[in-house]
């Protein structure tokens, strides 16, 4: 799922799990267990990244970078980590980049495990990319 959970969404999941005292939709929740419905809690990440370009302009550079990450890291369904490895061949992918030779998950070189309530979200403004010419 993508985290999201609008108030429609929530009725027809609460209606489902209860069911309506019919035998099209008996409901599947057994008398007395309590059923909460929510949306998952997002995590928002941080990202510090430096990589090496060749022949491209800086601008263009760190604008498809973090094009890449953001597409990345919001493609995530709720209870997916993020990998530091997935993230270095998504950016692998660009012409370009010859070599990234540092990046961070909230200032630390370990993935960011995330819980199976949880989802993990980023936007541009909280990705900070540094370029080096080669």
């Amino acid at each position: 799922g993508t985290g999201n959970l609008t108030e429609e969404l929530k009725s027809k999941i609460e209606t489902k799990i209860n069911g309506e005292d019919n035998s099209v939709n008996p409901g599947c929740r057994a008398t007395g267990i309590q059923v909460l419905v929510s949306p998952a809690s997002p995590v928002y990440i941080k990202i510090n990244v430096t990589v090496k370009i060749y022949r491209t302009e800086s601008s263009k550079a760190i604008f498809d970078v973090k094009e890449a990450i953001v597409n990345e890291i919001n493609s995530l369904k709720i209870g997916e980590s993020v990998y530091i490895s997935s993230l270095v061949l998504r950016l692998r992918r660009i012409s370009y980049i010859k070599d990234i030779t540092s990046l961070t998950i909230d200032g630390k070189s370990d993935n960011l495990v995330i819980s199976n309530n949880q989802i993990a979200r980023i936007t541009s403004s909280d990705i900070n990319v540094i370029t080096e010419s080669m």
